[in-house]
């Protein structure tokens, strides 16, 4: 059996209670189970990036292809919405779900490429 390594790990606890990072102490086989490494947290920061990219494009794509379609279905939800007023909506939105993106996803992935690359060199 492979000896764990978890010197730079940050311990996520199952009840959201606490996290913990921990140098050389050891580890419970609970802790280590729900252990998340740099490496696993910016993996996990690439495919949410991708894949809240391909939901912008999906929305990008239907708001273009499918506008009418759209623009039926909330007026027939009870909104009162002018299709200036509907497409502002969707433009905004659409505007907002890029920069949270690159905000909360990308730049944190970006952020932990570059720490990652620095500590491979030092």
């Amino acid at each position: 059996m492979r000896k764990l390594n978890l010197r730079n790990t940050i311990i996520l606890h199952a009840t959201g209670r606490s996290v913990a990072i921990r140098g050389d102490k050891p580890y419970s086989a609970a802790e280590r189970r729900y252990a998340m490494t740099l490496e696993k947290f910016r993996s996990m920061l690439g495919w949410c990036t991708l894949i809240n990219f391909v939901l912008l494009m999906l929305w990008s794509v239907a708001f273009l292809f499918a506008h009418d379609w759209m623009f039926q279905v909330h007026t027939r939800l009870g909104f009162k919405l002018t299709p200036e007023g509907f497409d502002a909506m969707h433009y905004g939105g659409l505007g907002l779900y890029k920069i949270l993106i690159w905000l909360l996803n990308l730049a944190p992935y970006i952020a932990l490429r570059i720490v990652g690359r620095r500590r491979a060199v030092d």
